[in-house]
């Protein structure tokens, strides 16, 4: 199984954790030292677990870290002969530790599998990462200002999308910006908007992916709503059919929990999991609970609102789990659970 811990994802700072049976990848630095490790220790991890660093490129917000964190821990590093380049005046012991890589390669690392697909960002020679581990897989896209045919095909099939929806492009035109800097996001060497992300991530659900995560949101171009909700009207319109629906929902604040069930059965869903901001079912954050959600009898479903799930508990489909997005785990548990109900 494969899980993936977001460190840290914005113009200020990228890194993400990458797990897959005991391999652990850090896929870019772009934060301090001291905060990777600060959030290593949050997982039960050390530098010294990690199995690899994957660098995507140069940029400052990429790789922050990597020199005093490659000072103390002499792990393998991952990144392309473009991108070596212009880190090697930042990195003195870059040699001894690097692994070059290229656009369309892939090689193991532990238990995992990575495949380097090109990325179009005005850098050295900048690349993103697919992951797989058994029949389990992940990928990563973010920095593009559009996606290049090739990596749309590497990551044709993951399970879970690690996506840029980087701005709002009105947002970004009528915004303080510099005219310079408006042209360089806008190219094709610069971000994804939300428009783009949206409709990769429709390209990408149809193809079987399950869960996206949108990363690399502007903090003065755009707003997390802002993306959210140009990507549901992009997979508003998606075929469920014998698949696995993911909903966020707050049953004090919007809808209750029986609509989405029964709006997801009627559309033939296999199963639905609900992800529970907020709702009546949260009885004990220390507890296993159960929640009965009345519906018809052809559509059984029941809620967990807990992140405590083990391999006992294997609910029959369609059902419902809640996790709450409190939870330090909440993405990493919406992708194991996935995985679960497939195995």
């Amino acid at each position: 199984m494969i899980t993936l811990h977001t460190l840290a994802s914005g113009s200020e700072g990228n890194s993400l954790l990458v797990s897959a049976d005991g391999t652990h990848l850090l896929v870019d630095a772009g934060i301090s030292a001291r905060r990777i490790k600060q959030s290593l220790a949050l997982l039960g991890l050390t530098p010294d677990d990690l199995s690899a660093i994957l660098i995507s490129h140069e940029h400052t917000d990429h790789t922050a870290g990597l020199a005093t964190l490659l000072k103390h821990h002499p792990i393998p590093l991952y990144a392309t002969g473009g991108t070596a380049f212009y880190l090697r005046p930042r990195l003195p012991q870059l040699d001894s530790c690097l692994r070059p890589v290229s656009p369309g390669s892939s090689f193991p690392v532990g238990s995992a599998q990575v495949t380097v697909f090109a990325t179009s960002h005005d850098a050295g020679e900048s690349v993103d990462y697919r992951v797989d581990c058994g029949d389990a897989a992940v990928g990563i896209l973010t920095d593009t200002g559009f996606v290049p045919e090739p990596a749309a095909a590497a990551l044709t099939g993951v399970d879970l999308l690690v996506l840029e929806s980087n701005h709002d492009v009105e947002w970004l035109r009528s915004g303080p910006y510099p005219y310079s800097l408006k042209q360089r996001i806008l190219g094709q060497r610069g971000h994804l908007s939300n428009e783009d992300a949206a409709a990769f991530a429709r390209r990408m659900a149809e193809c079987g992916t399950r869960c996206i995560v949108l990363a690399h949101l502007s903090r003065e171009n755009n707003t997390p709503q802002r993306a959210l909700a140009v990507m549901e009207t992009a997979l508003s319109g998606l075929d469920v059919t014998g698949k696995l629906v993911l909903v966020d929902i707050n049953q004090r604040d919007e809808w209750w929990i029986n609509y989405p069930v029964y709006q997801a059965h009627l559309k033939g869903a296999a199963a639905l999991i609900a992800v529970q901001s907020g709702g009546y079912g949260e009885i004990d954050d220390e507890a296993l609970n159960a929640q009965d959600i009345a519906g018809p009898e052809d559509a059984p479903a029941f809620s967990i609102s807990t992140i405590l799930f083990t391999s006992d508990v294997k609910p029959q489909l369609p059902a419902i789990i809640g996790l709450r997005n409190s939870s330090p785990m909440y993405f990493v548990f919406k992708l194991a659970i996935m995985i679960y109900f497939n195995s």
